[in-house]
């Protein structure tokens, strides 16, 4: 299976520690990570996985942070500003289990609501 190469990766990694301490990320470095998921995870990931990276890749890195807090019922239903993330209930939180599983997204329960974030250093073609 192919790799990425070395220096997409390093840019990917710089551009999450970037985020993770809070520091304004550019539109162009937001666009990488978006094409990093598009051309290098696409090929790893189930069409559910696929809609829940990018539905948390666009409430989390669309905004320059690593994370996103929201309650199940706006990630699922929808709200005037955003989309659900169209998968029925039990795929979504299975489909979550799974990719907090190997590692590919992270999440903390809070009351009711949820921080979720995507782990860019995920290496899904190890």
């Amino acid at each position: 299976m192919p790799q990425p190469s070395e220096d997409l990766q390093k840019a990917v990694a710089k551009i999450e520690k970037k985020m993770k301490a809070r520091v304004a990320v550019s539109p162009l470095e937001k666009l990488l990570v978006y094409q990093y998921l598009s051309r290098v995870w696409r090929r790893h990931l189930t069409v559910q996985e696929l809609s829940v990276a990018f539905y948390v890749l666009d409430r989390s890195v669309g905004w320059g942070t690593s994370f996103f807090v929201a309650s199940s019922a706006n990630v699922l239903h929808g709200t005037d500003d955003y989309s659900g993330v169209g998968l029925p209930d039990r795929t979504y939180f299975r489909t979550l289990k799974s990719m907090e599983d190997v590692g590919l997204l992270f999440r903390k329960r809070t009351h009711d609501r949820t921080l979720v974030g995507l782990d860019l250093g995920f290496a899904p073609w190890k």
